[in-house]
């Protein structure tokens, strides 16, 4: 059905139409780099999330195992739980901060 000629125009079109596409959209070659910057920006955020998230649940699960092991009930897991949300806004502050500081120096 079709030739070699014809493959080589229909990639010659294709290329043409690429071209055309970038010189009549500038923004297209930025858009890329900023859409990457701005997927990592958000796997980041939902690792911060997520790890936070994690401190707590996990700190009151041990509390709350803790607690029927040893008959303290609430006092470990209580403790634990503060624990849990201290770290994690300690975690939380020491990510945005880190992230400050790289943006600046």
């Amino acid at each position: 059905m079709f030739d070699d000629s014809d493959r080589d125009r229909l990639k010659s079109l294709a290329k043409r139409i690429d071209q055309a596409q970038k010189a009549a959209d500038p923004a297209a070659g930025k858009e890329d780099g900023e859409s990457s910057s701005r997927k990592r920006q958000t796997v980041e955020a939902i690792r911060v999330g997520s790890d936070f998230i994690a401190l707590i649940v996990l700190s009151g699960a041990l509390g709350w195992y803790l607690d029927r092991e040893l008959e303290t009930t609430p006092w470990l897991m209580l403790t634990l739980l503060s624990v849990g949300f201290v770290l994690g806004f300690w975690f939380l502050y020491y990510f945005l901060t880190k992230k400050t500081k790289d943006d600046v120096g």
